[in-house]
């Protein structure tokens, strides 16, 4: 089917998740919000748990994957925060749905594309030499911090705002470069 229809499922289900939460909701609400009937859910997606990935997958890559050739990983992360703070209460749902496959998993491989071009910038623009090993192992490490720092933030109960999310995020960053630059300088 079209991404268009998957799309009108999705923007149908979200408000739906938020409110009520992932358990309470069916496919035939879903598809009752989103005016479709119930086998075009079926001919998308294989269940709700389905549609849920699709839809944060869906939209992590339009802010990371869409935008990692051209714009600069600090205002990539700046988006990303913003992103997760307007949803929110939606991401609540997602982490707090045990039945549902682990969305840290997935979300953690999306910032990992940004980590890469993260650790990929520092070498570029400091000359410094890493093995391929220790750049695998800092791109992991460094997707395993943002991915966790995102989880505790969006559970936070008086949260900070995005853009101090953002500024903590991008000076952990730079603190990290500086100390590879401080390193590899001695």
């Amino acid at each position: 089917m079209s991404y268009l229809t998957k799309q009108k499922i999705a923007t149908a289900a979200k408000p739906l998740i938020t409110q009520q939460g992932i358990a309470k909701i069916s496919v035939t609400q879903i598809m009752g919000a989103a005016h479709l009937r119930r086998q075009t859910f079926y001919e998308n997606f294989v269940d709700k748990y389905d549609l849920i990935a699709w839809l944060y997958n869906e939209e992590i890559s339009q802010i990371i994957h869409a935008n990692i050739n051209f714009q600069h990983w600090a205002q990539i992360i700046s988006e990303l925060c913003r992103y997760f703070d307007h949803n929110r209460h939606f991401y609540r749902q997602v982490f707090d749905n045990h039945d549902q496959n682990a969305p840290e998993y997935s979300i953690a491989a999306h910032i990992q594309v940004l980590t890469t071009a993260i650790i990929a910038d520092l070498i570029h623009q400091t000359g410094i030499k890493l093995t391929t090993d220790y750049q695998l192992f800092l791109v992991t490490f460094l997707s395993s911090a943002v991915t966790q720092e995102i989880n505790t933030w969006i559970r936070t109960v008086n949260p900070r705002n995005a853009t101090q999310e953002t500024d903590f995020l991008q000076q952990a960053v730079l603190d990290m470069a500086n100390g590879l630059l401080a390193r590899y300088q001695q």
